[in-house]
This record gives C-alpha cells, sequence and structure tokens, in this order.
C-alpha cells in the first residue's frame, strides 16, 4: 500500500514520523496494486457464486447471530524501523470484540455455502519506538470482515461438526486523529481514502451446530484468517458463539 504519510508535528522543531503498519490501522499502502485488484476481483466472484445457490437451493438453511472476541496477531517488526519513516514498526497484539450474523444455505447433505458479515470493534494499543523507547497511544480498528465460506458438515444428527473455508474482504472502518507520544511528539494519523480501506481476507476454521429446539439451537465457531495487507499476511483468530435458526 502506498503510505499516506502522517503529519507530524513538535514544539521544539524536531520531528518523527511513523509509518502504522498492519490491518487494524489499514495505513501503510505500498504493495502491487495490480496483485491487489486481482485478488479483490477473484474474491468477489466467489462471493457472487456462492449468493445464486444460496437462492436456488431449498434443502435446509441456518440463519445464526453471533459474538465472541478477535485476536490481532503482532503485526511488523522491529527490524523495518526506518529513522523519520517508521518510528514505530510494530502493532503488539490486541483484542476486539465481535458480533456478526451469517445465512448458510445447505446443498446436498454435507455441503454449504455461507454469507458471513461481521464488526470487529476498536482496541488501545501503545506503541514503541525502539531507538529511544518513547510510545504512543492509538486506537486500532474497528474493520468490518464480509466473507463467502464452504462448509463441510459430515455428520447428521443433533450435534453437526463442520470445516470452514472462506474470504471475501476485510473493510477498515478507523477515522484519522492527532495522538501526543509520552515525550511530546504530536502526531496526527490522515483519515484512510475509500481505498485504502479495502483488503483481501481468507480464513479456515472449525465449529458446531447444536440443535436445541426442533428449529434452533447454538453454533459454536472458531476461525484463523489471514489479511493481505502490503504484501503480508497478518494473522488472527477468531471465537465466536451464537444462536441459530433452522429455516
Amino acid at each position: 500500500m502506498d503510505t499516506q504519510n502522517p503529519t507530524h508535528r513538535q514544539s521544539d522543531g524536531d520531528q518523527k514520523y511513523f509509518l502504522i503498519r498492519g490491518y487494524s490501522f489499514d495505513l501503510y499502502w505500498g504493495y502491487n496494486e495490480d496483485m491487489k485488484t486481482r485478488v479483490m476481483i477473484i474474491l468477489f466472484g466467489v462471493f457472487l457464486a456462492a449468493c445464486v445457490p444460496l437462492a436456488a437451493q431449498t434443502p435446509q438453511s441456518y440463519l445464526t447471530v453471533f459474538g465472541g472476541i478477535h485476536h490481532h496477531q503482532v503485526a511488523g517488526t522491529v527490524e523495518e524501523y526506518v529513522f523519520g519513516e517508521n518510528d514505530f514498526p510494530v502493532i503488539p497484539a490486541h483484542n476486539g470484540y465481535l458480533l456478526g450474523f451469517s445465512y448458510l444455505g445447505a446443498i446436498g447433505k454435507r455441503i454449504g455455502l455461507e454469507i458471513d458479515a461481521r464488526y470487529i470493534g476498536p482496541a488501545n494499543v501503545d506503541l514503541e519506538d525502539p531507538s529511544d523507547g518513547d510510545t504512543i497511544g492509538v486506537k486500532a480498528g474497528p474493520h468490518a470482515p464480509l466473507t463467502a465460506n464452504f462448509l463441510f458438515l459430515p455428520l447428521p444428527g443433533k450435534i453437526r461438526p463442520y470445516l470452514v473455508a472462506g474470504g471475501g474482504v476485510d473493510i477498515f472502518l478507523g477515522k484519522g486523529g492527532t495522538y501526543t507520544s509520552r515525550y511530546g511528539y504530536e502526531i496526527e494519523i490522515p483519515k484512510p481514502t475509500s481505498k485504502e480501506r479495502f483488503d483481501a481476507e481468507a480464513h479456515l476454521g472449525a465449529g458446531a451446530f447444536i440443535a436445541i429446539g426442533e428449529k434452533w439451537g447454538v453454533r459454536l465457531d472458531s476461525r484463523y484468517l489471514w489479511i493481505f495487507d502490503d504484501g503480508d499476511m497478518i494473522g488472527g483468530i477468531s471465537l465466536a458463539a451464537g444462536l441459530y435458526l433452522s429455516l
């Protein structure tokens, strides 16, 4: 991703710079935009392909609402520190709450196609300048993944475990802001452009539908995901539980 250079000011006339790198902030752009566009087109095609059988097939379907937690793994490394360009290279691991809903259409007895929309809330994180120990407290996120998924449900019955694989787009919803570091530097993070808000996402996971009544029950879901940001794959883990209605 092409970097939007933040504006930095300090009262004594010196300046300190950083690039917020990672999908929590989505402000550091600089990898092949053609490659990113191709990935987004492919994933959008998968999304549309999933919508067709969802409307056409009616063996069984599940509507789920859920909540949980998403763990963002560390993004960036100390080795990426560049004085005057990337003074705060590492975004530490942090957690955000998760809310969402999904619609699953079963195709036959063991295969399902799902549309899934999630909202992952913001979290406060501290970034550190490895050269002098200066820190700033900033807000990461929020963001909203929208994905199309394939589910494999091998067993019938009241407890239906499944494997899930899919992908889509992760939409950054955060705004810009101005922050002051511990050493008194004032750092302005610009609001990202519309193009900078979108990253490709892919994930694998497992879960289970647990029937309680004839038409409803509990769903448990776990996923490991990758965000394709600046040519890197940034990982995360989502754990969710919710209620489903069988339609």
